[in-house]
């Protein structure tokens, strides 16, 4: 996964190129995204898919709530929740 510090960026450019209602002034981490139509539900599920695909995050069903993607900073803060539960499964294999 991404480092902590990079983790924000990569969200930023990946909503940037996929949605241009996002590109009309500057996209700080605490910006809404949902309010005003800019990223919908299907918004929301391409951005499942990038943190999946692209981030290497497993996100379960119950992560698919409003809450985890009203800005870039709860965006980043899921991936890291999903990332950490993730490592004692890595660590425990043999």
């Amino acid at each position: 996964m991404t480092t902590t510090t990079e983790l924000p960026e990569r969200i930023r450019a990946f909503l940037l190129k996929t949605f241009p209602a996002l590109r009309r002034s500057p996209l700080s981490e605490t910006d809404p995204l949902l309010q005003g139509g800019a990223v919908d539900s299907l918004g929301v599920l391409e951005i499942v898919t990038f943190l999946e695909n692209d981030v290497g995050v497993a996100l379960r069903d119950d992560d698919v709530v409003v809450e985890n993607f009203e800005s870039i900073a709860a965006i980043a803060r899921l991936a890291k929740r999903r990332a950490a539960d993730a490592l004692p499964a890595v660590r425990d294999q043999p």
